[in-house]
């Protein structure tokens, strides 16, 4: 949920897409989550225009999900396109658009059934399976590399790759170089899809390099 974004330092970044959308293209964008959230942190985004839809009633997330469209069919209604932000829960926005006759949009900023490999061949099937059919009735798909691009062949003409961005106005290039040391930062979760074992191998020879992981998740064990 966003109240989770903003503790984890993610929130700006997540919603300064929607933001920039408010007023110029859209009149309101909705975020429906699974979570109950903190009043300042929704009443703070309300007024930039973003209106979060909590979790309304005490059930599994997964029995909560299929519900969802109905739970909030008026907002579904007022809607002009649905976007999801992961494969993962994708199916909501699925049934929101057979209910409500809107485009869908499906983001994958990876891809789900080779990460649920690490869990298993049932979790594989189960990815596999999700991913077959949010991306079968997407309108249109957004990945963020060539390589996921490429592992979707069969909807190669739904996707466009837009990667994830960069706020230049945060992080710019330096024009000097400070110290005989170079000093990397890795910010984010700490899981197979972030590749941060092939970054940690990819700099384990090279002297004078230095590496600091800020974060948490289930690959922090094995790192």
């Amino acid at each position: 949920g966003v109240s989770t974004w903003k503790k984890q330092g993610m929130l700006s970044r997540e919603i300064s897409l929607y933001e920039a959308l408010t007023g110029a293209t859209f009149e309101k964008v909705y975020f429906f989550t699974y979570t109950k959230e903190d009043p300042v942190v929704v009443k703070k985004l309300w007024e930039q225009g973003v209106f979060v839809k909590e979790k309304k009633y005490n059930l599994p997330n997964f029995l909560y999900s299929l519900f969802l469209p109905i739970i909030y069919k008026k907002e579904m209604r007022q809607c002009s396109i649905y976007k999801t932000t992961q494969i993962f829960g994708s199916w909501s926005a699925v049934f929101s658009k057979w209910l409500y006759k809107k485009p869908l949009v499906i983001r994958a900023g990876f891809a789900f059934s080779t990460n649920m490999r690490h869990q298993g061949w049932f979790a594989k099937m189960a990815g596999k399976i999700i991913e077959f059919f949010s991306l079968s009735f997407a309108d249109a798909i957004v990945v963020t590399t060539e390589n996921i691009k490429n592992f979707y062949k069969r909807y190669q003409k739904k996707i466009t790759v837009i990667p994830n961005f960069v706020d230049t106005n945060l992080f710019f290039p330096s024009e000097k170089f400070f110290g005989e040391r170079i000093n990397l930062l890795f910010v984010g979760r700490l899981s197979p899809e972030k590749n941060i074992g092939n970054l940690i191998f990819a700099i384990k020879d090279i002297s004078g390099v230095d590496l600091t992981l800020v974060g948490d998740g289930e690959s922090r064990k094995d790192l």
